[in-house]
């Protein structure tokens, strides 16, 4: 399940999301569990801060891992790489995100 409107890609290094959050103050499903994930990349390309979290943690502006507006990211892959649901959480609503996966 993907946020609605986010525009899924494929490329020879994986897939790419580059979308906008839909609800204000609300954390949204970006990735649902996916046990093959092996790498993923997820950016603040905002204005403001957001969150994210996963393994059923529901980020909030105060839980979750910080992403810094203008750039804020974070990686992880192969053993590091989390499996389970990614959730982002922003106190605005259009503010945009890219994330990329390797599935």
């Amino acid at each position: 399940m993907h946020i609605p409107g986010t525009a899924k890609q494929s490329d020879p290094f994986g897939h790419i999301l580059d979308a906008s959050l839909t609800t204000t103050g609300v954390a949204q499903q970006v990735l649902a569990a996916q046990t093959t994930r092996s790498h993923l990349l997820l950016q603040n390309i905002s204005d403001v801060d957001m969150w994210v979290d996963y393994g059923g943690l529901v980020p909030s502006a105060t839980s979750g891992i910080l992403l810094k507006s203008g750039g804020g990211s974070i990686t992880y892959n192969g053993t590091t790489c989390f499996v389970d649901e990614v959730q982002v959480y922003c106190a605005f609503a259009g503010k945009r995100f890219t994330c990329k996966y390797l599935p």
